[in-house]
């Protein structure tokens, strides 16, 4: 049995298992997952101003949180821009009453989580083909 290419082959893995080239790949298969999540959260959320809806954002988490290889998005409010995000979520007590949360971010994750993994697997492996098309 005889393996065409095989060192050409190599050398994409290489390239892919690579820190800079992985990362790379790897972030923008997080991003399309981020973003279907992310674009729910904003419809979900309720509409006053739009400020909340405006500060809704995904970001990159940390290294110090992670392993050195491991790479992950999230989804959140931006609390300089929107302090009370997080309360009209979650919910908050005023003057002694209640006042129960949203849970948009929640009920945004619930429903399209399925969706957003789908959706960074696909953008994974048409990355990947990326890497092998490239010379």
């Amino acid at each position: 049995m005889e393996f065409e290419n095989l060192d050409n082959t190599m050398r994409k893995f290489e390239k892919i298992a690579n820190f800079k080239e992985g990362k790379k790949t790897v972030q923008k298969a997080n991003t399309a997952g981020a973003n279907i999540l992310k674009k729910e959260a904003k419809r979900l959320a309720p509409k006053k101003t739009g400020l909340l809806r405006r500060s809704i954002t995904s970001r990159q988490v940390d290294k110090k949180w992670l392993q050195p290889y491991a790479f992950a998005k999230y989804v959140t409010i931006k609390q300089k821009k929107c302090f009370y995000g997080a309360w009209i979520d979650t919910g908050f007590i005023r003057n002694g009453k209640f006042y129960s949360g949203k849970h948009f971010m929640q009920n945004a994750f619930q429903t399209k989580k399925s969706e957003a993994k789908k959706e960074g697997t696909i953008k994974l492996l048409a990355e990947i083909k990326n890497l092998f098309k490239k010379k």
